[in-house]
């Protein structure tokens, strides 16, 4: 199906913004993309997301834009089902030679070391305990694999860690070509 679709320039900044609209009190949706550098947003969970881009920076990719857009909502939606109040969500975008990177941290338990590959296999679903089983098919991942794959990129799962080794959080990451 995806490769019957017309890939055109999207910007994967305005992606995330209108991600994160979903997540705004909706009195202050609409925040001008020339004004973010930081974005930072509390859910109605009091979960603190924090989107960091340059403004100046061209995030713009060859892509469809809502197969895109359904891949980092899912990544979102899963660091959000890992996190509790409090906590902080980090989505970083950035350019690096022809690639644009976007990264979604979070600071939940992590990711079983044996599983940082098998989360993209279809059915696979490691949940949170305070999560319904039954609610997840663990499809999510398997999908965001295929889109990007689609898409020549990649993407990939690893565990943020501090100097002793001690997991902080998970982190995904999705590269793609720019334009």
């Amino acid at each position: 199906e995806l490769s019957r679709e017309v890939f055109k320039p999207v910007d994967l900044l305005e992606i995330f913004t209108n991600i994160l609209d979903i997540y705004r009190d909706p009195l202050k949706r609409s925040i001008k993309k020339d004004a973010l550098s930081n974005i930072s947003v509390i859910t109605e969970q009091g979960m603190n997301i924090i989107l960091n881009a340059q403004s100046e920076e061209n995030f713009v990719v060859l892509g469809i834009e809502m197969r895109l857009g359904q891949v980092f909502q899912n990544l979102l939606a899963n660091a959000l089902s890992f996190s509790k109040q409090g906590q902080n969500i980090k989505i970083v975008i950035s350019r690096r030679l022809n690639a644009v990177i976007a990264t979604v941290e979070d600071e939940g338990p992590g990711i079983p070391e044996t599983k940082l590959d098998s989360i993209f296999e279809r059915f696979y679903s490691e949940r949170p305990q305070h999560e319904d089983y039954g609610r997840h098919s663990g499809l999510g991942l398997s999908i965001c694999k295929q889109i990007i794959e689609a898409h020549q990129g990649r993407i990939f799962a690893e565990n943020r860690k501090d100097l002793s080794g001690k997991v902080l959080g998970a982190k995904f990451t999705v590269i793609l070509n720019k334009i």
